[in-house]
């Protein structure tokens, strides 16, 4: 075992049975995070100087577009279309997995999309919200709609 490997157990040993030392630890975290707060905040600043932006608002506007961007762009490679029906909005369109599988991995977000984009397996199609609850309903995966009788 390395000198840093036995200490490192050395400090994990004393962590856990002492409530002292980790109320140490917590003060000394709290110390070293104010004194660097101010120069962090400083390099925030001189970030949104060189590119443009003004405040976290504008960089989430930006953040935003670029996510919208991603998306349609995912949507257009998989053929604007619902791949049953034909309904062409955008805004009802849905990213569906042929094989299932979804709940394997992340399905929102820009890794999301881009993994979209980048996929040649074609596992991926556009359905319209309602021909993807059909599937999903079809499928198993939600249960039967509950009617309220009069």
């Amino acid at each position: 075992m390395s000198r840093r490997a036995a200490k490192n157990a050395a400090f994990r040993r004393r962590y856990a049975t002492s409530a002292e030392f980790r109320e140490q630890c917590s003060d000394r975290n709290r110390e070293q995070y104010q004194k660097h707060r101010i120069r962090r905040m400083r390099a925030q600043r001189l970030w949104y100087a060189k590119s443009g932006l003004e405040c976290s608002r504008a960089r989430s506007k930006v953040l935003r577009e670029r996510y919208v961007l991603l998306h349609l762009q995912a949507i257009a490679k998989l053929g604007n279309v619902c791949k049953v029906c034909g309904f062409s909005d955008a805004r009802a369109l849905q990213i569906d997995h042929v094989n299932g599988g979804s709940g394997r991995e992340e399905n929102n977000g820009r890794r999301y999309y881009q993994r979209v984009i980048d996929d040649t397996s074609g596992r991926f199609q556009l359905l319209c919200s309602n021909h993807n609850l059909i599937k999903a309903h079809e499928e198993g995966k939600i249960g039967a709609v509950r009617r309220k009788h009069a």
